[in-house]
């Protein structure tokens, strides 16, 4: 087995996908993030992820019981922000950048709905 061959091997590739990661020259596993090994940055994503736990079901509450459905609407906000979060701390945790993107999508997607919504109650409101 040559040193390259072994060096796959290691980083969970076979064979059969070496020489393609060897002529392009890149990385087996995308590039972590610089600190996301760090101790005290992993122990700061667990609290993150339990913070956002908790402010899911207390979002998920406040949905289920209203008590009008500007509330409800508000509350489905609040949990597509919660998700952002939790899709943020992914992208530390495993070092893919593209997930950032997601998030900011999702956020920016449950925004306009929610403008939206408040347009279309400030127009009903209208005699």
């Amino acid at each position: 087995m040559t040193r390259d061959a072994r060096t796959l091997a290691a980083a969970g590739l076979s064979l059969a996908v070496a020489p393609i990661a060897l002529a392009a020259d890149t990385p087996a596993h995308p590039p972590v993030l610089p600190g996301a090994d760090v101790p005290i940055v992993a122990w700061a994503m667990r609290i993150s992820l339990i913070i956002l736990a908790v402010a899911l079901v207390m979002t998920v509450a406040r949905v289920l019981r209203g008590p009008s459905v500007p509330d409800r609407v508000i509350g489905v906000d609040v949990l597509g922000n919660v998700a952002a979060g939790a899709i943020a701390i992914a992208t530390i945790s495993t070092g893919i950048p593209i997930l950032l993107a997601v998030g900011l999508v999702i956020s920016l997607i449950i925004f306009l709905g929610t403008a939206a919504f408040s347009l279309y109650l400030e127009r009903r409101a209208r005699p």
